[in-house]
């Protein structure tokens, strides 16, 4: 069995373009897209700092929620980020762990 601990005292969201995602989404209208956006990692394509916004890439978007998106990328706020990671193995590892609630 694998166990990562990681401590965090001053927890930033301070991510960066590059950096993948796993995003924290109840509010969006359907819940198929926040069941999409909750349990897929995506990549920041590009950040806006000042209006709080990512532009996050999917890959193997399901064609049903194709509408939501733009050449596979959605604009998010930064508080929907749950957790990010430069290493996109450390976030499969959190959603493995979610699913089967570890």
């Amino acid at each position: 069995m694998i166990t990562n601990f990681k401590i965090y005292e001053n927890k930033q969201i301070d991510p960066k373009a590059g950096d993948y995602v796993i995003m924290y989404c109840s509010d969006m209208g359907t819940e198929k897209l926040e069941n999409f956006l909750n349990n897929t990692i995506g990549k920041i394509f590009s950040i806006n700092i000042k209006h709080k916004y990512a532009d996050v890439f999917y890959d193997d978007i399901p064609f049903n929620l194709k509408q939501y998106f733009f050449k596979n990328r959605i604009s998010l706020n930064l508080i929907r980020i749950h957790n990010y990671s430069k290493s996109k193995s450390e976030l499969e590892i959190i959603l493995n762990a979610n699913k089967f609630n570890i």
